[in-house]
């Protein structure tokens, strides 16, 4: 498991390294609701990093509240791939990643429609 967790941690961070982060800015802050779907689907993605780089984004004022928060509520660090690899049902798995999600995704556009928080 500590070889797939140090795999999927390099294969994102060469990502990030690649893309660039300003590209990933750009990409995220240009529409908000765009911006809240991808900044769940970047929180889905098992490493620190992506709630770094999503926290990173909105204090540099390129994010919104509302995808910050999607983002960083369906960020699970590691437990998605422990989920992954110690239970054998894919299908009880894949459901329980859209829930996670669909959550994220929910809060950040409620988030983001009634301007509250920050």
């Amino acid at each position: 498991m500590t070889g797939f967790i140090l795999l999927v941690t390099f294969l994102f961070g060469l990502l990030i390294e690649v893309m660039g982060e300003d590209s990933l800015a750009q990409l995220l802050g240009s529409h908000p609701v765009r911006a809240t779907f991808l900044a769940a689907l970047v929180g889905l993605i098992p490493n620190c990093g992506a709630s770094v780089a999503i926290t990173e984004l909105y204090l540099d004022g390129v994010l919104g509240a509302g995808p910050m928060i999607a983002g960083l509520l369906a960020s699970g660090g590691v437990g998605l791939l422990v989920l992954f690899r110690t239970n054998s049902n894919v299908r009880q798995n894949v459901a329980i990643t859209a829930f996670v999600y669909a959550v994220g995704v929910v809060v950040g556009l409620l988030v983001s429609a009634s301007g509250m928080l920050f």
